[in-house]
């Protein structure tokens, strides 16, 4: 009897090990992509940034005097970089898959980590909340950039949220509505002309997303 107890325990350690293997492998994963999509998104975001005021709306970019073209410049490089620092740093914002003592121990083992953090659902709610946070930061960081844009009279102030809502649910239903990647292209209603039921043409606006 005891022999049976002492084999099920050693079986449920070597789960517990194998599982503490796999969840180490995987932050490792998810933190060299994320310094990849960090680094790729920042760079399309520039791009994306030049293309729109280059290309879509360049009339209203060279009605900009030229020490404002410089500063949007400047302020669009920043917003770059906030974004990739943003993804970069996702991991340490959210409650790790294992604790830092034991990633930082030279034996990693099953009695060094909790077993309620080895459960799957414990596993899965992390890895959704790492992937909720990445969508919260190209979020976050897009409404900004365009913010930024609207401040400079490049592209017209229009309702932010509800043309990324817009995205997220063609995005949902495996639609895109980009065409230049990492900038939107919709139809929105004019808010101030409702009555008469006037729209603005296409609203082009960045939209930051997974695209590599």
């Amino acid at each position: 009897m005891v022999a049976d107890i002492r084999k099920i325990q050693q079986e449920i350690d070597k789960i517990n090990q194998d599982t503490t293997d796999i969840v180490l492998k995987a932050q490792d994963i998810y933190q060299r992509y994320l310094s990849l999509l960090g680094a790729s998104v920042s760079r399309q975001l520039i791009l994306s940034s030049y293309h729109l005021c280059t290309q879509t709306y360049p009339a209203a970019f060279l009605q900009l005097p030229l020490h404002q073209q410089q500063f949007l410049q400047q302020e669009l490089q920043n917003h770059s970089q906030q974004l990739q620092t943003a993804l970069e740093h996702i991991l340490d914002q959210l409650d790790p898959l294992l604790p830092a003592q034991a990633i930082d121990s030279q034996t990693i083992n099953s009695q060094t980590v909790d077993s309620q953090a080895l459960e799957p659902q414990a596993i899965l709610m992390v890895l959704q909340n790492i992937e909720q946070a990445i969508f919260v930061a190209l979020r976050d960081q897009s409404a900004a950039t365009n913010e930024l844009l609207q401040k400079n009279n490049i592209i017209p102030t229009m309702a932010i949220d509800l043309l990324f809502e817009v995205a997220a649910k063609a995005a949902e239903h495996g639609r895109s509505i980009t065409t230049t990647p990492h900038l939107i292209t919709a139809l929105m209603d004019d808010a101030t002309e409702a009555q008469s039921d006037a729209r603005h043409g296409p609203v082009v606006a960045i939209f930051c997303s997974y695209q590599i």
